[in-house]
């Protein structure tokens, strides 16, 4: 999009008024144009052009014509029309696969179709863990795989396409557990019914999450617009209402949370963030401001929360755990404190799974096709097919790159090699003669990747010596927009940065490491947002707002625990405390390594207030939790305090007995009886990799359906919540038993198995 284009387009943004829309009656071609318009991200309206809009439009209402499923306009409006799930990559997938999506189940009820098009979604991809970046749906078909939040926006992506109303719903943290999820709702007949994305089953509002969900406290969905619908509104903002569904799958409670200062004067205009205990941190999973009398509500599950407020230099937090609970702001910065919190998730209570045992099997044979149609259609390795093709292309065309090029693809994730194409490396290597790691890697953060870097290098030559001058160039030329049109955080990727002039300040980072590397500067993107160049072989990290690059003033910092040994990073979590607001950190390590003790080297971290979390789950999902501050000083011994809390030791307890010698001579050992695929499955076999205990049996096996049925009535386990695992010894004594989803099986399994003698 030109420049003048751009400033077009936001002037509109600035002027539309969603009060201005009639909700229920529906609109013109351009009304609809002007309608996504309205709600739409900057970012979006930056690399797009009206034109894909257009497209995006014309599609929609031409789809709406032929299947007739009489959507009222609400509905139309905010689930069909846009095209934007999430925080995904946008791309064509509508204009592309609507009419073969349509074909598929024309003449069906929209529950038949709503089926129908999850199973064409599972014909093309399948559950794989990757990273946070969310990508298209056309990207996730050429890949066949992704995590459940691609795996959902794809399959919204999909049902839209056909006209359906569909949203992403998703749990931001597990209470119980740790991780998240996200999965699909469809609008049926009058009705949101559920289902899991590119996992289908044979009936609507069923889903391997079953139980899990009756365990979570908050479920969200975003919605385009201003949209005025019977839900509980958590948070609206120029582009989406954030809404709340828990009431629709478990028993909730209204929850007030009041904020006072230390004379006990109630606080208004006050943000109350809702946290959860999830792999080793107290993660935020909702906002709520407080009202004029001081009070934040929200609809939530019936378990524990922490909730946390700052104002006016102090903070403070609580246990929410009823109906009501008071913060009092009493802390202030620098001080030092702890205090232990117990976190409880709701009882276990699964929703109701009424398909039969029947449709079930039916239901795996037509699964297990599907799995051979995905496999087929992914034969090719599209991450060797490129870099055999990028080699041989620069060996025969520019040999004296050969080796930059497999740095190149070194550092590139396989995530980034089977989406992108040529275009993006053969950029890279044109725009430099470093081998530097640092100078060619394409991406920087979450951005979509486009070739930029010879274009911007073109461009600053010449006008440009040093990062700090591209600090300045920066400063008089690139348009920081911040009116509250990006909320989610979406990055505009470099190019469009560069080609528009316009910039929020995330992105305006992604841009200045962008730009160092293509001018042949190290650059990085680190922990925190923090960015940073190299000179003279040491990392300096950059303010954008400042006028120079600044090197930060650190102080050395030593872990000590209170156990037999010091716990790995990732068995707790440090947060900075700045300005009362928590945000995840870490301390940096030579080598880009974080945590631990590597050689002589001694870990550093910026000087400042930091606050560390610690806990042990215990086997029921709850959480013996510990939270502890510190100042990190330049010049002193900072130490950090670990104290990971312990349950009362509990002896070994017979659970179930299987008939001895069915499956192991060992005198212990882990039996997993797993489903071919799905992501409950995935987490099992991701834990017990490599261990030379388990024994794991898949359909086929010829033991399968023996072990099967020898957990079920030793256990009782549930044949709907496949997989089942079970730590057993040479006699048949079961001393532990888990089913379906569970992300911390390593644990569960490791805390009996050690003493089984």
């Amino acid at each position: 999009m030109k420049h003048t284009a751009v400033l077009v387009a936001l002037a509109l943004l600035a002027t539309m008024t969603l009060s201005a829309q009639q909700p229920d009656q529906p609109m013109s071609r351009d009304g609809y144009v002007d309608f996504l318009y309205s709600c739409m991200p900057m970012p979006d309206s930056l690399v797009n052009s009206r034109q894909y809009w257009e497209e995006v439009v014309d599609k929609t209402l031409e789809v709406r014509d032929r299947m007739n499923w009489g959507i009222p306009e609400r509905e139309f409006r905010h689930f069909v029309l846009p095209v934007r799930v999430n925080n995904e990559d946008l791309d064509r997938f509508r204009a592309v696969y609507a009419d073969e999506i349509c074909k598929r189940v024309k003449g069906m009820s929209l529950h038949d179709a709503v089926l129908e098009i999850n199973h064409w979604c599972h014909e093309w991809v399948t559950y794989v863990g990757t990273d946070a970046r969310t990508r298209g749906p056309l990207a996730l078909m050429k890949s066949g795989e992704g995590r459940c939040g691609e795996e959902s926006t794809f399959t919204v992506s999909a049902l839209r396409a056909a006209g359906i109303p569909a949203r992403q719903v998703y749990t931001p943290l597990w209470a119980h557990t740790d991780s998240n999820h996200a999965w699909v709702e469809a609008w049926v007949d009058g009705e949101w019914c559920f289902l899991g994305a590119c996992e289908p089953d044979p009936e609507l509002n069923m889903g391997w999450f079953n139980a899990a969900v009756s365990r979570a406290l908050l479920l969200h969905t975003k919605v385009s617009g201003n949209y005025q619908g019977p839900e509980d509104i958590i948070a609206r903002n120029p582009v989406y209402t954030e809404i709340n569904v828990i009431r629709d799958y478990v028993p909730t409670r209204l929850t007030t949370v009041i904020v006072v200062d230390e004379s006990g004067k109630p606080v208004p205009g006050v943000d109350v963030e809702y946290k959860l205990f999830n792999y080793g941190d107290f993660g935020n999973v909702c906002t709520v401001t407080t009202d004029k009398e001081g009070k934040a509500l929200l609809n939530t599950g019936c378990g524990d929360m922490l909730v946390w407020a700052a104002h006016g230099g102090k903070f403070g937090f609580t246990k929410l755990d009823s109906k009501y609970a008071a913060i009092v702001l009493n802390r202030s910065e620098g001080e030092v404190f702890s205090a232990n919190i117990d976190m409880n998730p709701p009882v276990e209570d699964p929703l109701p799974n009424n398909a039969t045992k029947e449709q079930i099997d039916a239901n795996q044979k037509r699964l297990a096709y599907e799995d051979d149609l995905r496999k087929s259609r992914h034969a090719t390795d599209n991450v060797k097919q490129l870099e055999d093709s990028f080699l041989a292309y620069v060996q025969e065309n520019m040999p004296a790159k050969v080796d930059a090029a497999k740095v190149l693809l070194q550092v590139m994730s396989p995530k980034d090699k089977g989406e992108y194409g040529m275009d993006v490396l053969l950029d890279a290597v044109n725009s430099t003669d470093s081998k530097d790691p640092q100078v060619l890697a394409p991406r920087v953060g979450t951005e979509m990747l486009y070739p930029c870097k010879v274009e911007i290098r073109n461009g600053l030559a010449g006008k440009v010596g040093s990062p700090e001058e591209l600090m300045e160039w920066m400063d008089r030329n690139i348009r920081i927009v911040e009116n509250g049109r990006n909320p989610q955080g979406l990055k505009i990727p470099p190019l469009y940065v560069w080609r528009s002039r316009m910039s929020d300040k995330e992105s305006s980072r992604i841009f200045f490491v962008a730009a160092c590397r293509a001018l042949g500067w190290p650059a990085r993107n680190g922990m925190g947002g923090k960015i940073a160049v190299s000179k003279d072989g040491k990392w300096i990290d950059v303010d954008l707002d400042k006028s120079v690059a600044e090197i930060p003033s650190r102080g050395e910092v030593q872990v000590v625990s209170s156990g037999a040994t010091t716990p790995r990073f990732g068995e707790f979590s440090i947060s900075a405390i700045k300005d009362g607001r928590l945000s995840r950190s870490g301390f940096g390590m030579p080598g880009g390594r974080r945590g631990g003790q590597g050689g002589n080297a001694k870990p550093e971290m910026d000087e400042g207030y930091y606050m560390v979390t610690t806990g042990k789950r215990l086997k029921d999902g709850s959480v013996l939790a510990r939270i502890r501050t510190f100042n990190v000083v330049k010049g002193q011994e900072n130490r950090i305090p670990v104290e990971i809390r312990t349950e009362d030791e509990t002896p070994l307890e017979v659970i179930g007995k299987i008939e001895p010698g069915k499956v192991s001579d060992k005198a212990k050992f882990i039996l997993a009886v797993v489903k071919e695929n799905g992501e409950p499955t995935v987490h099992v076999l991701r834990q017990l990799e490599g261990d030379p205990n388990a024994i794991i049996v898949k359909p086929g096996d010829p033991s399968y359906d023996l072990y099967r049925t020898l957990v079920e009535k030793a256990c009782g386990a549930d044949p709907k919540s496949l997989p089942y695992v079970i730590v057993a010894d040479k006699a048949g004594n079961v001393y532990y038993f888990s089913q379906g989803y569970n992300t911390t099986l390593r644990e569960g399994i490791d805390r009996v198995f050690n003493k089984i003698r």
